[in-house]
């Protein structure tokens, strides 16, 4: 049973039924921990990874918010916070941005020796 409820978690998200101002539209966020095993991602590495990895995939826009994580390290047995960085990027959820967005998450990873990058989509009403 517990197989089936993660996989229904995982599933597409589902468009919102109607808008009442502007059109049916994703928004993702993507939470980068900045802390290696070897000090933390620099000011200089990050907007390196930006204008290389991030941008040139979306030309239309998006934002970036410094943020404080907090989660649990099961080596360590306590919680663990680091700086991060949040991206937001409203989008229409097409194949094509889903798997831009995968490529900017692996990209990270690889970059700084990260585990993971956590993804969160939310479907919204998005007016230009």
């Amino acid at each position: 049973m517990w197989l089936v409820l993660a996989l229904a978690a995982c599933s597409a998200v589902d468009q919102p039924r109607a808008c009442l101002a502007g059109k049916p539209a994703i928004e993702t966020h993507l939470y980068f921990g900045l802390a290696k095993a070897q000090g933390a991602v620099s000011a200089r590495e990050w907007q390196a990874f930006v204008e290389h990895e991030i941008a040139p995939r979306f030309p239309e826009g998006f934002t970036i918010l410094d943020a404080r994580g907090f989660w649990l390290s099961e080596e360590a047995k306590r919680t663990i916070s680091e700086n991060s960085k949040v991206l937001i990027r409203i989008h229409d959820g097409g194949a094509r941005d889903n798997a831009t967005i995968g490529a900017i998450i692996e990209s990270y990873k690889h970059a700084f020796a990260q585990e993971a990058v956590l993804r969160v989509d939310e479907n919204i009403c998005a007016a230009f």
